[in-house]
């Protein structure tokens, strides 16, 4: 779970300074100088006016040093789908879209720089355009892009070629600061190596969370127990959530077969969805070893037992229907009919049910059993990582824009998406509310199953085998684990050896 990211509900006077667009926070640094005295004089007058002080628990220095950055064009290259999560071209009303507009504009007049927002398509299938971007550019020995914005999927096969710094080098960023999150650093970092990072800065990291949705009528209709509890109480587990989809199911058309005009206790697709359930159970596809270099290693035993349970669940045609990749859109009409109890999605999708007539809620994901210790939210791998490209003309700049990027989402940013637009308008109930911080305070992250594309697909066992309706884990594991392991070994090794 990420630690660092476990943040306080966030108090009314929050809100208030998002609204309003909150005073800038003092900047104290180790390298140039410190706003201790304006600090001290703010507190002298709290003492006069015997007025209480209010505290706000996001206001974090980020200890980032004056500069003047000489009005230049600060260039960030991010693909057009994920341009929202860094761009907002002026106020519209929206909450979130203002407290980017304020985020950006902050940040500018701060340092005297333009942020200048390169947007280019960068989907999995524009993957070899984008890629091919960054490199020319690099190659070339262009100064072109100061930050580089790709998808997690494929963006770190970059990593090898030499087309990024390694960012803990880079001046200016600090990782201690509560806007990374310590289990993302230690989980993408390669030795004393880290050359791509996420956190507040993007808001992807937060809409590619996986959860479960469930639809209160069925819930109702069918006097099911209050899920909320459950969760509650660690009854929330993967038996307890089969059974139930189990009591749902009807063949509505009555023409003998289940199919997608009929009800369902659970409705899924043969996508990255799939690989969510095994990061629920803590699965974990590679460890570190003493120098923090990453290497496969799976428990075989569990991952055994849990294919099997998991193949036999999406093949159960009477509780289950399972549809190929990309059918999101169909399980989205059938869940706003009232035909769907159980539907795992990420949290960007809760935007989709905003119109939906009736209620739904918002779960993690069961645990595997009682003895598993909390329960554990995936973070699918479509977020945005953040390069600095090696022809970056001024690379401390470039993590002094970062960094305040980081600190001004932190603090101005996620409140008004997760505590406004999350909490309040897309979520129909307090409980759902509830169930997003414990989602939120237990985000699981993997180096194999975050860098599964770039290394040999190590993490990707799961979904391969529910593909193939096989549940013989084993099987697939020893004709392709020494393959894949080469691919990775050759990844690491290449990225070892950069200079």
């Amino acid at each position: 779970m990420i630690k660092r990211l476990s943040a306080l509900i966030i108090a009314l006077v929050i809100i208030i300074s998002i609204i309003s667009c909150g005073n800038d926070s003092g900047n104290n640094t180790k390298d140039i100088k410190n706003n201790e005295n304006n600090g001290e004089a703010e507190m002298q007058n709290d003492a006069q006016s015997g007025e209480p002080e209010m505290t706000d628990p996001r206001d974090i220095p980020d200890n980032l040093p004056e500069a003047d950055l000489g009005g230049r064009d600060f260039n960030i290259l991010c693909h057009e789908m994920l341009t929202v999560e860094f761009v907002a071209e002026e106020e519209n009303g929206d909450i979130v879209n203002d407290a980017l507009y304020k985020r950006n504009l902050k940040v500018s007049e701060r340092f005297n720089a333009n942020i200048n927002m390169i947007n280019i398509p960068g989907t999995w299938n524009d993957r070899d355009s984008f890629m091919g971007t960054v490199r020319k550019s690099v190659q070339s020995g262009e100064s072109t892009y100061d930050l580089v914005a790709g998808v997690t999927s494929y963006i770190p096969n970059l990593i090898p070629d030499n087309i990024f710094m390694n960012i803990s080098k880079i001046g200016n960023l600090d990782f201690n600061k509560p806007w990374w999150g310590e289990d993302l650093i230690h989980e993408f970092s390669i030795g004393d190596r880290l050359y791509l990072v996420t956190g507040d800065v993007a808001l992807s990291m937060w809409d590619c969370i996986f959860v479960f949705y469930f639809n209160k009528q069925l819930v109702q209709d069918n006097s099911l127990p209050d899920l909320y509890e459950l969760v509650k109480n660690r009854q929330w587990t993967y038996d307890k959530f089969v059974d139930l989809s189990k009591t749902v199911s009807k063949d509505l058309n009555g023409d003998g077969k289940f199919n997608k005009e009929d009800m369902f206790g659970f409705v899924t697709t043969t996508g990255t969805v799939v690989n969510a359930f095994p990061g629920a159970f803590d699965l974990k596809i590679t460890q570190k070893d003493k120098n923090n270099i990453p290497y496969p290693q799976l428990d075989t035993g569990k991952w055994t037992d849990v294919a099997a349970k998991l193949v036999e669940l999406h093949y159960d045609t009477q509780s289950t229907l399972t549809l190929p990749d990309g059918s999101d859109h169909t399980i989205v009409q059938m869940f706003e009919e009232n035909r769907v109890l159980f539907y795992p999605q990420t949290l960007s999708f809760s935007r989709d049910f905003r119109a939906m007539e009736t209620d739904f809620g918002i779960l993690p994901f069961p645990i595997y059993d009682n003895t598993q210790d909390n329960y554990y939210s995936v973070v699918r791998n479509a977020m945005s990582l953040i390069g600095v490209p090696v022809t970056a003309s001024n690379p401390d700049e470039c993590g002094l824009i970062l960094e305040a990027l980081a600190a001004e989402s932190y603090k101005i940013v996620i409140p008004a998406y997760y505590d406004v637009a999350l909490k309040v308008k897309q979520t129909r109930d307090d409980e759902s509310g509830e169930m997003l911080d414990i989602i939120r305070d237990n985000l699981w992250v993997n180096f194999g199953y975050s860098y599964n594309m770039s290394t040999g697909n190590v993490g990707n066992y799961m979904r391969e085998l529910i593909e193939k309706k096989s549940p013989n884990f084993m099987s697939m594991y020893d004709s392709t684990f020494e393959q894949r392991t080469a691919i990775f070994d050759k990844f690491i090794e290449d990225v070892l050896n950069l200079e």
